[in-house]
């Protein structure tokens, strides 16, 4: 697919070496994810995160009150550490798109992307869609709108 914007190279090099983002400081940190949080838990998603009462740096992201995954916040970098064994596996799709979602959120704290309003996008251009579109809509394989 061309002009992806999540490539699959992308996707694996940031869950194995994090995300740059522009925190410098531990101010800047916090304040990214404060900013962070904020957007996980305003977006509508199955997704709630709020910082480890343990560990300063540390953001906590869980899926119907079950803990999914640990984002380590440093100055510089965000990084995904998985809560359990196989996680990633077990529950792919939902690890997969919590993923997907902070990656944009770091992509738009990076200037890489612009937010724009959905439904803003929705009304504008709302194809009619055929009752064939319909049936393949279930047929594409995850991630494929990235």
């Amino acid at each position: 697919m061309e002009n992806q914007l999540i490539t699959q190279e992308k996707f694996v090099e940031a869950l194995t070496n994090g995300i740059a983002i522009p925190a410098e400081n531990n101010i800047d940190v916090f304040d990214f994810g404060e900013r962070l949080i904020r957007w996980i838990n305003s977006t509508d998603n199955i997704y709630w995160a709020a910082w480890d009462p343990e560990n300063e740096n540390r953001v906590l992201v869980d899926l119907r009150n079950c803990e999914l995954m640990q984002l380590w916040i440093i100055p510089g970098r965000v990084l995904f550490r998985r809560v359990e064994k196989d996680v990633e596996h077990d529950m792919a799709k939902e690890f997969g798109n919590g993923a997907i979602g902070i990656m944009l959120f770091c992509m738009l704290e990076n200037e890489e992307i612009e937010e724009f309003d959905l439904e803003m996008l929705a009304k504008e251009e709302e194809p009619q869609k055929s009752k064939s579109d319909a049936s393949n809509e279930d047929e594409c394989p995850d991630f494929e709108w990235i």
